[in-house]
């Protein structure tokens, strides 16, 4: 797994790649005639593609990107984005430029010990050593490498030393300090609360969000930007992942749904699965937790804002033998399911599939909340699924361009 605190710079030369990824584009993103093993042809092909544009999605793809691979990204909406973009644009992070910056001392062991106090056994001890230690690298690579909010612009929100549950932009304890303080820590302020674009269309629009705050359209801008940046990155938009294709070798490729009919696109490298979980199929909630979306807040979402996390992408993984995992069973009476406590696919710390075996899925590589055992049934912080999604992407797509 590489390092997710080098600057890109490093990233490059880590990944073997004499020059930036946006001299290498153009030469594989071309129709083919050639066959797949199951006799189909295919329609494009590429190094790696990534299915989802949103909190893992888009960080997937730059990271493929930048360690010099050429990258299709599919995305089922008609727009990118994802719950990126809807979110309250809160980042968690222990020790970053920003904390530093406020004078505030943190560090990665203290957050592990405060997510595992939080988690417990609902969730994979080393899934949240990834998280804590990786945290303070994603959100200044977001500020640094993607060219974010700057560290000058951050300040605290909810007081002087932020440990409010607010949702203003700035830097704040984001939870209610009673989760640090009955479990004998003190609180800290680790959420970073990105600014808001007051350009973008989903600004404001209730239709596309539910935060009264959506800070996740500034969040959005910078990594939108970066990808626009990188021509090794295609996007296409209303193409839905239908499935894998696969052979003896591991997955090879993907079927998706583009304007009414099916599209074959093979994938050199890998394939990463950033496509989000089940949280707005009514079937799977009932299945996998006995509880429909009527019995929880926010109409039954929960965090899956605008309800296109429908499972499919999960659906595509099963079949293939991908194993599930799930941070505890639901208690009867239970008012409130949320997306990030669902669980998902099951994976290891450097995002590969495992199957029901106990064994990897050769070049299947599974982020977003599709990815379970980081979370359990109490949520941490705000930011947390936010920093996770973008940190695991990353790996993934990292993972996925270098094999």
């Amino acid at each position: 797994m590489f390092d997710l605190s080098m600057k890109r710079s490093q990233f490059l030369c880590a990944a073997g790649v004499a020059a930036a990824s946006t001299a290498l584009a153009g030469a594989a993103h071309v129709a083919l005639a050639n066959e797949a093993a199951d006799g189909e042809a295919w329609d494009y092909e590429t190094d790696v593609v990534v299915c989802g544009c949103g909190t893992s999605g888009a960080p997937a793809a730059i990271a493929a990107a930048d360690a010099g691979a050429q990258v299709i990204v599919i995305e089922k909406m008609d727009w990118l984005g994802g719950e990126m973009r809807r979110c309250g644009g809160g980042v968690a992070g222990a020790g970053t430029k920003v904390q530093a910056a406020l004078g505030v001392e943190d560090n990665a062991d203290d957050f592990y010990d405060y997510l595992m106090a939080i988690g417990g056994s609902e969730v994979d001890p080393d899934m949240v050593r990834v998280v804590a230690d990786n945290a303070a690298p994603t959100v200044d690579w977001i500020i640094d490498d993607l060219g974010g909010q700057p560290v000058d612009q951050w300040h605290f929100c909810g007081g002087d030393e932020g440990l409010e549950n607010l949702m203003d932009a700035g830097l704040n304890i984001g939870t209610d300090p009673a989760n640090y303080t009955d479990n004998g820590m003190t609180p800290i302020a680790r959420c970073h609360w990105f600014d808001a674009d007051p350009d973008d269309p989903f600004h404001g629009d209730s239709d596309k969000g539910l935060c009264t705050y959506p800070g996740g359209t500034g969040l959005w801008k910078t990594f939108e930007k970066a990808i626009e940046a990188r021509e090794a990155i295609q996007t296409m938009t209303s193409t839905a992942l239908v499935s894998f294709v696969s052979d003896e070798s591991g997955v090879t490729g993907v079927v998706a749904e583009q304007d009414g009919k099916q599209v074959r696109i093979k994938a050199n490298k890998g394939v990463v699965l950033a496509t989000g979980n089940w949280g707005s199929n009514h079937e799977m909630m009932l299945n996998y937790t006995g509880h429909d979306f009527e019995e929880n807040a926010w109409g039954g979402l929960g965090l899956d804002i605008a309800g296109e996390n429908d499972g499919s992408g999960v659906k595509a993984a099963l079949a293939l033998g991908c194993d599930l995992k799930f941070p505890y069973v639901y208690p009867e009476g239970a008012a409130i399911v949320y997306s990030w406590n669902l669980g998902g696919l099951k994976g290891d710390t450097e995002t590969r599939a495992i199957d029901v075996n106990g064994e990897v899925i050769p070049h299947l590589f599974v982020a977003s909340m599709a990815l379970g055992g980081v979370l359990g049934s109490k949520y941490p912080l705000c930011g947390i699924s936010v920093v996770r999604n973008i940190l695991f992407g990353r790996i993934a797509g990292f993972q996925a361009a270098t094999l």
